[in-house]
Formats: structure tokens, C-alpha cells, sequence
């Protein structure tokens, strides 16, 4: 039994209305806007359940590609907790700048494959997800947390999406990969190091991933097909601890000795 099946089993739903959803999502998106912190969603609301934050983590989404954007969705190794989607604007390639506040933001390595639209309904089921070599990128994955330092539980980081606010790839894929050294940096001081995993660990890690997935998250694609165009399906392994990242800083990853994708913090401006 994994972590969230445990957590699924423990809770009672708080059987939240339309409006009470709204008004949550409305929180969730304030604060992302402002960057400003909340009330972690589990103390504002007695027996808030998993079942209860996908709901609000489906209405955030809905707002989010509400004009029709591609997504992706992409299955984390690293969290243990749901999938997460992301909108095409929330997708970059090489560099991106992030917007900062005074919620902390955190940037972590990644390695991952990609799979195009085709058999993304059956990915999630342990079918058609095989971690070959001319697929593998890297790249960096970024993450907040609206509920700021405050204790949460599952619901709370599956109603905000796994936190999840950007993926940026490094744009080429590498079919030399195994055993690799990369480095984290900050403003160019390398804060972690380690070497890539072989092959053979990639595609554990992924039919592992696809597992605990199950059928459920391949129902819930289904049913959203006819709404919004099909997501590619995407894997990532965290390569590493995640690093903060500081207002007016810049955090690189580098594999062999070459820069592949950086993320700055932009405080000039909010999403």
C-alpha cells in the first residue's frame, strides 16, 4: 500500500459544495498570483480528504486551460502523491524566469522521457512507458508552496497540484546518460553533485511510477479528452534534494560539464 493509497483509506470527505470549491480555488489562485501565502486547506476546512482536493485541484487546472492550451501530465517518481498537470505555459525550454515572492520557491533536477499523446492514456497503466535512451532529457523542475512553513497533509499539496509551477527541459535529449556527473548551482557555486542513474534504474523507477498510478488517473484523462486536447505523458526521477531559489539568484543544472537548463528568479514582476 503506498502513502496516498493509506492517506485515501484514513479520510472522510467534507462533501464541499460548488461554491465552497470555488472559493478555494480562488485562494489557491490569489496566492499564486501574489505569491503571498494561506491557511493550509486541510485546517480551514474539517475532514478536508484527498477526494476533496481533486476536486480543487480539477477547478484550479480548469481555469488554468480554460483557453484550450495542450497539456502535460506529468508523473512524479520523487513525491509519491497524484499526477500533476501542467499547461503549456507552464512548460519551458532551456531558460526560464520566475517570477518570486514571499513564498519560497524551490528548484530540483530532473530526469525524464516523454510520451507523446498517442498511448498517454495507457502510460499510466504501466503500458507503452519504457525509459529507452534517444527519449531520456533532463531539465528543472520548480515548485512552490502557498501554505508557506505551516505542517500540511497530502490533501493540501494535491489540492495546489503538487506545488508543481514550471518544468524546464534542457531542449536536446542525450542518449549518453548512465553514470554521468551533474552538478546543482547557485549564482555559479555548485550546491549538490552526483551522477545520473543507469538505464536499468530509470526504467525500474518508471514502471514503479505507472504502477502506483493505477487505472484511476487513466479514467480521469478520459473523461477530460473530449474537453481539452489529449497531454503528453511525463516522467521525471528527481536527481537530488530540491534547492531554494533566492530572490535575484539563478540555479543551472549541469551534466558533464555543460549547462543544460537554468531557472532565474525574476522579482520585477508576478504571473
Amino acid at each position: 500500500m503506498t502513502k496516498l493509497q493509506a492517506a485515501e483509506n484514513r479520510a472522510t470527505s467534507a462533501e464541499l459544495t460548488g461554491r465552497e470549491v470555488r472559493r478555494l480555488v480562488d485562494l489557491i489562485v490569489s496566492s499564486d498570483v501574489q505569491r503571498r501565502s494561506i491557511t493550509p486547506l486541510s485546517r480551514m476546512i474539517p475532514g478536508f480528504s484527498i477526494d476533496d482536493a481533486r476536486l480543487v485541484r480539477d477547478e484550479v487546472i480548469r481555469r488554468r486551460m480554460s483557453k484550450g492550451d495542450r497539456g502535460a501530465v506529468l508523473l512524479n517518481a520523487h513525491d509519491g502523491l497524484d499526477p500533476v498537470i501542467l499547461g503549456e505555459r507552464m512548460l519551458s525550454s532551456t531558460n526560464a524566469r520566475i517570477p518570486v515572492g514571499s513564498i519560497p520557491l524551490r528548484v530540483r533536477g530532473v530526469l525524464g522521457f516523454r510520451s507523446e499523446p498517442a498511448p498517454s492514456l495507457q502510460a499510466p497503466q504501466g503500458k507503452g512507458a519504457m525509459a529507452t535512451p534517444d527519449k531520456l532529457q533532463l531539465g528543472l523542475e520548480v515548485s512552490w508552496c502557498p501554505f508557506g512553513t505551516s505542517q500540511t497533509e497530502d490533501a493540501d499539496r494535491i489540492a495546489v497540484n503538487g506545488g508543481v509551477i514550471r518544468l524546464v527541459s534542457a531542449g536536446t535529449h542525450l542518449s549518453v546518460l548512465a553514470g554521468a556527473e551533474f552538478r546543482m548551482l547557485r549564482d555559479g557555486k555548485p550546491l549538490a553533485l552526483g551522477r545520473l542513474p543507469a538505464m536499468d534504474e530509470i526504467q525500474r523507477a518508471v514502471a514503479e511510477l505507472t504502477d502506483e498510478a493505477g487505472t484511476t488517473w487513466a479514467q480521469h484523462l478520459g473523461e477530460r479528452a473530449a474537453s481539452r486536447p489529449e497531454p503528453v505523458t511525463v516522467y521525471a526521477i528527481g536527481l537530488g534534494e530540491p534547492i531554494s531559489l533566492l530572490a535575484n539568484s539563478a540555479i543551472e543544472l549541469e551534466v558533464a560539464g555543460s549547462s543544460l537548463a537554468t531557472v532565474i528568479a525574476d522579482t520585477d514582476h508576478f504571473m
